[in-house]
């Protein structure tokens, strides 16, 4: 990781984002001016509004919204000099990161920027989401959930795919949770012990029992296995690295 360069919290809307940025900031991740608190999330979506923004600003530019991604991601020279702002004003704090779900979409956008961007990822099952936007007031999105949910977690996983970035699943226990983001942030020279304990389970709404097994679409059951495959890879490697022999 080059110095200066932020850490891409990754996830679709509703899969564990808050709770991932909120644990890493406990391990000592600067997040800048975010939300700490909101009337649907107790403990803040954690989201820095100007990047937020202008992911949004992207979208818009390329005809589409969060939930109705634009076939194409086409951005302008302000956009980028947006960017290279907010990347500049942010890079003196070490380490840093932002999370903002509809940075999966803008991917490439950012990555012009920071080739080498570390990455942190999380996923959540299709069942849970999808219950999860519906009981947002406002929030329920134009696409179909499950089929938006494919949309973002296949992008997800092709970023994925090219790199050797960890992710973690929103639907394991809180334990084994805590442990593999511990470790991960470890991993990232993060600090060892949190501040608090971010990740409380009663905040885990629409929990599913066996979550993979409900799942009726071959294309979203094959999507959801294969990150969880690499979410116990991640957990595999980042004990083999971090245990002593």
């Amino acid at each position: 990781m080059n110095t200066g360069d932020p850490i891409a919290i990754l996830g679709m809307h509703r899969s564990g984002t808050s709770c991932l940025a909120g644990t890493l900031e406990s391990h000592g991740l600067a997040l800048g001016d975010v939300a700490n608190r909101s009337a649907h999330n107790q403990k803040g979506n954690k989201e820095n509004k100007a990047f937020r923004q202008l992911n949004d600003a992207i979208l818009a530019h390329s005809g589409g919204s969060w939930d109705k991604p634009p076939t194409i991601v086409q951005w302008t020279k302000g956009h980028c000099d947006a960017r290279d702002h907010l990347l500049g004003e942010y890079s003196s704090k070490q380490p840093w990161g932002f999370k903002d779900p509809r940075t999966i979409l803008t991917f490439e956008f950012w990555r012009e920027a920071v080739p080498y961007m570390p990455i942190i990822a999380t996923f959540r099952n299709p069942l849970s989401v999808s219950l999860s936007l519906k009981a947002r007031p406002g929030l329920m999105p134009a696409m179909e959930p499950q089929a938006l949910w494919a949309h973002y977690n296949q992008k997800l996983l092709d970023i994925l795919t090219k790199t050797t970035a960890p992710i973690v699943c929103f639907d394991w226990d809180r334990d084994r949770y805590v442990r593999c983001t511990s470790l991960i942030a470890r991993r990232m020279g993060l600090a060892v012990q949190p501040s608090t304990q971010f990740r409380e389970d009663a905040l885990n709404h629409q929990a599913q029992q066996n979550p993979g097994d409900a799942i009726t679409s071959p294309q979203v059951k094959e999507i959801y296995d294969a990150l969880m495959a690499k979410a116990i890879d991640t957990e595999r490697a980042i004990k083999e690295h971090t245990e002593p022999t």
